[in-house]
Order: C-alpha cells, then sequence, then structure tokens
C-alpha cells in the first residue's frame, strides 16, 4: 500500500547518531514548508563519506525509529538499508515515486555543506527534475555563499 500525503520531504544521512537536532531541523521544516510527513532515510553505504564507529546499520536504523517515535509526521524508510550497497539518491527517490503518493515533487532536505559535492551525484541531472531542495544552513556557509553557481551539475569526477 502507498502511503499517501500532500506534501512530502525526503530526510536522508547516516544518522551516526541521530540527535535532537536532526529533529529539530526536520520539524522546523515540516512546520515551515507546510509538510504532511517528513520520512528519515537512513543510507546504508554513502556514496561521498565514510561512516566513522560505525555501530552497523540495524542500530542506525533502530536509532532512528525510536528518535521519530510519537511524532505522526516523522516515519522511516529502511529503503537504502534493505537494498544494500551504495545508497545512490536517484534509486531512493525512484523508489519514493513508486511507493508514495503525493501532489508536488517531495522537498530533499540537506544540509548546505553537500552543495559543493552536489555536482558528483549520479544522475544529479534528473535528480534535479524530481525534487525540490531545501538547503539548511550549516556552521560553515552562510546565505551569502549560497548562489546559483553552486548548482553546476557538471561532473567533477565519475562514478
Amino acid at each position: 500500500m502507498k502511503i499517501r500525503c500532500r506534501n512530502l520531504g525526503l530526510f536522508g544521512g547516516t544518522f551516526n547518531p541521530v540527535h535532537i537536532g536532526h529533529l529539530r531541523l526536520a520539524e522546523d521544516v515540516r512546520e515551515e514548508f507546510n509538510l504532511d510527513i517528513v520520512v528519515f532515510i537512513p543510507a546504508n553505504i554513502p556514496p561521498h563519506k565514510t561512516i566513522e564507529k560505525d555501530p552497523g546499520t540495524f542500530h542506525r536504523l533502530k536509532m532512528v525509529e525510536c528518535a521519530i517515535a510519537g511524532n505522526e509526521h516523522f516515519i522511516c524508510d529502511d529503503i537504502e538499508i534493505k537494498r544494500g550497497g551504495i545508497s545512490y539518491t536517484i534509486d531512493t527517490i525512484n523508489y519514493i515515486y513508486d511507493n508514495y503518493h503525493f501532489e508536488d515533487k517531495p522537498f530533499f532536505i540537506i544540509g548546505s555543506d553537500l552543495l559543493d559535492e552536489i555536482g558528483t551525484w549520479k544522475e544529479i541531472e534528473l535528480v534535479v527534475t524530481k525534487i525540490q531542495f531545501i538547503v539548511l544552513l550549516r556552521e560553515n556557509r552562510s546565505a551569502r555563499d549560497l548562489s546559483l553557481n553552486d548548482f553546476s551539475f557538471e561532473k567533477k569526477k565519475p562514478f
């Protein structure tokens, strides 16, 4: 059965560990963008990051499930862990389109630290046609640092 909602937010990451900052940001974004559901998606193997002191996918998944319990607007989807291998955003977005029902393009929540590498994401040209980005400022970036130049989708390195 497909999950149905009007506005959907996607929040991926290693969540190692999930913490109050993740939860507060997700709730703030949910309220600001009037999202019905925010889907937490723990990564199996992130393509651009090494998971330091990884407790394992099972434990990271269970931490997220425990952390979001009680918030009717948050759900956890273990698709990247079930799928195994490297967790590419395009594969997850295709899964979301097949398994969720929503009215507008889903919102994809990322930190501004990812903007420097976004051009290296697998099939980024397709990714940007299927989602709307919500970029959260990290302490190492300011709003003035963000510009359209950050969204150059030329491949910086091959996959």
